[in-house]
């Protein structure tokens, strides 16, 4: 069942996937819908856990990437290995 979603601050890209920071614990498995002005991405949660940042409770949470797609792909180049 899809449902609308939630803001997060992201906090790190890599390309196998992402971490983040929400207000909102989500649970293991959960496929998610990342949008940016730079990029639109399909991912799956790995970890979840209950943080303070900022003074605030959140949920730094650690995605997967199933798919990525940038926003303008001139001048793009994304490299798995170092």
């Amino acid at each position: 069942m899809a449902r609308e979603g939630t803001a997060g601050k992201d906090d790190r890209f890599l390309a196998q996937g992402d971490a983040l920071h929400c207000n909102e614990r989500l649970a293991l498995h959960t496929v998610l819908k990342i949008s940016s002005a730079l990029f639109e991405a399909s991912g799956i949660v790995t970890n979840s856990r209950e943080e303070i940042w900022d003074g605030h409770k959140c949920y730094a949470v650690g995605v997967s990437f199933l798919a990525v797609r940038f926003a303008a792909s001139r001048g793009t180049f994304l490299s798995t290995s170092v």
